[in-house]
Parts: C-alpha cells; sequence; structure tokens
C-alpha cells in the first residue's frame, strides 16, 4: 500500500509543506485503495494545517482499517509482540485504552524486553491517572535495558507530576549522563534545580543548553 504512486507523490508534497496537493495525492491514493490506512493516516495529518475539521475523522478511518487487519494477521501468527504493539497503538488511537492495555501487556508477556510497549503502558496508565503504575512501568524497562535515557526522562517526568522533585532530578541527572547531549534533558534538569531553590545549578544548567546553540 505504501508503495502506492499516488501516495509517494503525496509524501512529497507533504514533505515541501503543500499541504493541499498533499491531500488531492492522499485523495487519488485513497480512490486506488480503500484500504490504504497509510494514505488516510497522511491526509488527516495534512488537514491539520488547512484546518479541515475532517482530519480526526480520516485518522479514525486509518486506524480502524488498520486494526481489522491487525487481527486478521494475529489469528494466522498469535505469537508476534510487534503486530500486538501496533494494535496496541491503534486502540489508543481509537480511544478504546482498555483494549490497548491488554495489547501492551500481550506484548510484554511475549517479549519482556520490548522497550516501546513498556513506554506506551506507562503513557496509557498515566493517561488513565495510574501514576504509579506509569512509574512501575518505566522502572520495568530500565531493569530489562538500563542504558536508554528517555526512560529515565520519562519516569523522570512522571515524579515530578507526582511532587517527587528529589526523585524526577535523580532520573534526569542519570539521562544527562547517558546522552549529555540532549538540550531538553538539561532544560528539564533547570526547572527542576529552581523548583528546589538551587538557582546556581540551574543557570549552570541553562548555559549548558547555550553552549549547543
Amino acid at each position: 500500500m505504501e508503495n502506492c504512486e499516488f501516495y509517494n507523490k503525496g509524501l512529497e508534497e507533504l514533505k515541501l509543506e503543500n499541504y493541499l496537493k498533499a491531500i488531492y495525492y492522499f485523495d487519488l491514493a485513497i480512490q486506488k485503495n480503500k484500504n490504504n490506512f497509510y494514505a488516510y493516516d497522511k491526509r488527516g495529518y495534512s488537514k491539520i494545517f488547512v484546518d479541515d475539521n475532517t482530519s480526526s475523522k480520516d485518522c479514525k478511518k486509518g486506524a480502524e482499517i488498520h486494526v481489522n487487519l491487525l487481527n486478521k494477521i494475529i489469528i494466522k501468527n498469535p505469537y508476534n509482540p510487534n503486530i500486538y504493539y501496533q494494535r496496541g497503538v491503534r486502540m489508543a488511537q481509537l480511544s478504546k485504552l482498555n483494549l490497548a492495555l491488554e495489547d501492551f501487556n500481550k506484548v510484554i508477556e511475549l517479549k519482556v524486553d520490548f522497550q516501546d510497549a513498556y513506554f506506551s503502558r506507562a503513557d496509557l496508565k498515566s493517561d488513565l491517572n495510574d501514576l504509579d503504575g506509569a512509574i512501575e512501568d518505566i522502572s520495568l524497562a530500565i531493569i530489562t535495558n538500563p542504558n536508554v535515557s528517555k526512560n529515565y526522562y520519562r519516569r523522570s517526568q512522571f515524579k515530578k507530576t507526582k511532587n517527587d522533585i528529589n526523585g524526577a532530578l535523580i532520573d534526569i541527572s542519570k539521562a544527562i549522563d547517558l546522552e549529555p547531549n540532549i538540550k531538553l534533558y538539561y532544560f528539564i534538569r533547570s526547572t527542576i534545580f529552581h523548583e528546589l531553590g538551587n538557582i546556581q545549578s540551574a543557570i549552570n544548567d541553562r548555559k549548558k543548553m547555550d553552549s549547543f546553540i
């Protein structure tokens, strides 16, 4: 589907920010194949930039088509964690959060070190106001792979939301240790230092941010 000539032309126009032209080509791609969920996704995204209120409708249609396809694939291959992960992402997109949670659970059951599944399940639990569950999931992701900086960054954010400022500081500092060239991490840590009243450390982190420019 993604190799459709019209779809590819739509992608080219999208990269050039020619949104109306992109929509035109994605329209043609959908006319050629009504099940081209990629085209629905990209047409929906393009419509955002031209204030077309049918954008969300396209994204929902793309997700529904994709879920139907993934359901068929799972029947034939019920042990592929990637398929459950894709379906979980789509279920979340369709606001079917409990079904998304079931799929992410299945992914982790099949592949205990599937980092993106922990990350997505944590975000989902956060959306369901289960911050403790979100922190637990990121902690499990860290146990399976302790060298992924974004997990410490994400756990820092969850802890900060819970008002565990010191815990948030420890995690964002670990993220910086792992990847010291990410400007966002220094910004986050500077705000935490500021909340803790450590103004000089906050200033030092802002200076480090400026050094990346």
